[in-house]
């Protein structure tokens, strides 16, 4: 095709100027990285759990400027296993946790649909640091779920099956005040129920639906290992005999 062809109908298009309306500056540091040191690490061993979820923040807040650094960024996605810092790699040695804020896109003033999250401060443990260059350094982090989560999370119809239930007994001011004379229920051996109960002899049954009363009355199912009508129950004042159907009698041996 010869360079001077040229395109039908364009002579009113100037392709130099370009209307432009959108706003840069809603895209601005949006996102804070906080570089700070914390008593506890990834293993899990020893983990902190704050009254609630402003406990926690406030903690961090109130960290002196001199325990953390705080550095503003364009990065608008959650860290993965790497995270940037323009720290130089001898500084890091002094922080083993990082906090990143996020702010909503592209602004908390104005944001866009559906951009506000539900929880804008992600915790995470520097498990490493790997010079770039001697005026940055990659982070290599992991997610601290517990930290992070666990004001989100309920656990219902648990059962305890072993576990340190006699640590919760005592609280960490009182055992302190005086260790030996309140470690009773820290030297109690952890609760253990042991294997699931089995039933060893065989038992007649009977569905309830298949029970035909000539009464409304509401009918009760006891499993007991014991004779329940011939047995000795004590002393009860005007008691009445237990009567049921015949189906549900426990065979005596």
């Amino acid at each position: 095709m010869s360079g001077d062809t040229s395109y039908p109908m364009n002579s009113s298009v100037d392709v130099y100027r370009y209307a432009n309306n959108f706003d840069y500056k809603r895209w601005g540091e949006g996102t804070k990285l906080t570089l700070c040191n914390v008593a506890w690490c990834g293993d899990y061993e020893n983990t902190v759990y704050f009254d609630d979820e402003t406990a926690r923040d406030a903690y961090f807040d109130a960290l002196e400027s001199t325990d953390k650094i705080t550095l503003a960024s364009v990065i608008r996605v959650m860290p993965d296993s790497t995270v940037s810092v323009p720290v130089p790699v001898a500084a890091m040695q002094f922080y083993n946790y990082l906090m990143v804020e996020m702010q909503p896109m592209t602004s908390t003033d104005e944001p866009l649909d559906y951009a506000t999250p539900a929880k804008t401060r992600y915790f995470y443990f520097i498990d490493d640091a790997e010079e770039v260059s001697p005026s940055a350094t990659r982070l290599h982090v992991s997610l601290d779920y517990w930290t992070t989560y666990i004001y989100d999370m309920s656990f219902d119809y648990m059962m305890l099956e072993r576990g340190h239930a006699p640590m919760a007994a005592v609280d960490v001011d009182t055992y302190l005040a005086n260790p030996v004379e309140n470690n009773k229920y820290l030297t109690t051996p952890d609760v253990n129920f042991g294997e699931a109960n089995q039933t060893g002899n065989p038992v007649n049954t009977c569905l309830f639906n298949n029970y035909t009363s000539s009464t409304s009355d509401m009918l009760v199912c006891f499993v007991t290992p014991y004779d329940v009508k011939n047995g000795d129950w004590g002393n009860v004042w005007d008691a009445q005999e237990l009567t049921y159907p015949d189906c549900m009698k426990i065979p005596q041996d």
